[in-house]
């Protein structure tokens, strides 16, 4: 993994990642059986220097529950057998060796879908049951506790926070108060955009754009490994505890809500929420920590023959992004372009780690920043070309799956991704 090794797996699934390049783990991302995994840094008070330690690291969970777990019960029972056995810590930047956090999860599948919060080697879940769910930067997990770990409530009594009578609330016990801002306004895109009963694929690209949110972030800040540590410090940005975060949720929550209203949400719905910035969920390029990629998911029913879809920026801030579609098949092609350089040395990787920076910006990356930065007079035009781009694909492949059959083979989209990426670096050209 990122910082230690672990036993291997006597079987893994492929998967697909959006992930830092200098990491083994990733952020978010699917595997072929139909499974959804992404990851927030969350804070407690109830954190110690032992989390500095190199161990696991939350998107070390990540990979390892898309390569080892084919549905969401199952990546849970792995990603927490391996953080009882673990742990988790280390650095959770390569530009600010000092940020360190714990991890909260989403984890769906075609049939259930998962929150898992974690606090050092302490974790819940919670199932959802109906309606939707987002999390930011705070634990979110009240009283409804589905799953749990063994010693959850004698840590919670012996440290003193609970006295084992009143109703165990985990993120008010463990929370870094203010934390969920962020998760605020982005429920309250949600909710705004799901209240047409419409929800569309559209909207769920403006939420991934939006920067008021802190959902969308930008290129300021130089996310990828460029930056010196004093440009970057996760805490100082965002404030800890991080009243921001409080919000975020809380407008996330709300958006989801408007746009789910009637059971019609749709992936330009999901882009809205996504794309929102007035909530902060979409950081743009002037913010100091600008959104680094996105994704959605559209996962077919349990009995349906269509296969799922997974669309993908690659780039940062969603609301000047393209959204990529990407289906599993058995000869898939993933393009160099988006494949990021692995230095030699990788500072990384030797002790002492991150003593230098490196670009590790892959061929899109840098041809989406030079074509959409303010300087660029050709922006504005390019912009609008690309997301006429976008809506046309997700026509073209709702079409595609709408008609899909049983038995159809899935040759003619081994190629979609690939293709898709080399289309969007012609318009850059």
């Amino acid at each position: 993994c990122t910082y230690i090794e672990i036993d291997q797996a006597e079987k893994t699934f492929p998967v697909i990642l959006s992930k830092p390049s200098w990491m083994w783990g990733a952020e978010m991302g699917a595997n072929d059986q139909g499974l959804c995994i992404g990851n927030e840094a969350v804070w407690s008070f109830f954190e110690k220097p032992e989390d500095k330690e190199e161990k696991l690291l939350g998107m070390d969970f990540v990979r390892l529950g898309l390569e080892r777990g084919a549905s969401a019960k199952e990546a849970i029972t792995i990603i927490t057998e391996l953080l009882e056995k673990h742990g988790q810590g280390g650095p959770c930047s390569d530009t600010d060796p000092e940020l360190t956090y714990f991890n909260s999860y989403i984890i769906a599948d075609k049939k259930e879908a998962w929150v898992l919060e974690t606090v050092g080697k302490l974790w819940v879940a919670e199932k959802i049951e109906s309606g939707f769910r987002n999390i930011s930067n705070a634990l979110s997990i009240g009283t409804k506790i589905d799953l749990k770990c063994a010693d959850l409530y004698d840590v919670a009594k012996s440290e003193g926070l609970w006295d084992g009578k009143t109703a165990f609330n985990f993120k008010k016990i463990f929370g870094d108060d203010g934390t969920s801002y962020r998760e605020k306004l982005g429920s309250q895109l949600l909710k705004d955009l799901t209240k047409t009963k419409s929800f569309t694929i559209h909207d769920m690209f403006s939420i991934l754009r939006n920067e008021k949110a802190g959902i969308c972030m930008g290129y300021s800040g130089s996310f990828v490994s460029t930056g010196s540590q004093e440009e970057f410090n996760f805490a100082k940005i965002f404030g800890k505890p991080n009243d921001c975060a409080e919000g975020r949720k809380k407008l996330g929550h709300d958006l989801l809500a408007e746009l789910t209203l009637g059971n019609k949400f749709c992936i330009q719905n999901m882009l809205k929420v996504l794309r929102d910035k007035d909530s902060n969920i979409c950081r743009g390029r002037d913010h100091s920590h600008p959104t680094a990629s996105s994704q959605v998911s559209v996962l077919s029913p349990p009995d349906s023959p269509k296969p799922s879809c997974h669309w993908f920026t690659g780039t940062p801030d969603p609301s000047i992004s393209v959204y990529k579609p990407f289906v599993f098949t058995p000869n898939v092609q993933i393009s160099h372009l988006t494949v990021s350089p692995v230095p030699d040395p990788d500072p990384a990787k030797v002790q002492p780690r991150f003593q230098k920076a490196v670009d590790r910006s892959h061929p899109l990356y840098k041809y989406h920043k030079d074509a959409t930065c303010e300087s660029n007079p050709n922006r504005n035009e390019i912009i609008s070309k690309l997301r006429s781009m976008e809506e046309g694909c997700i026509a073209e492949v709702q079409a595609f799956l709408d008609k899909f059959e049983s038995g159809q083979p899935l040759c003619e989209v081994d190629e979609l991704l690939k293709d898709i990426v080399e289309t969007e670096i012609k318009f850059y050209k």
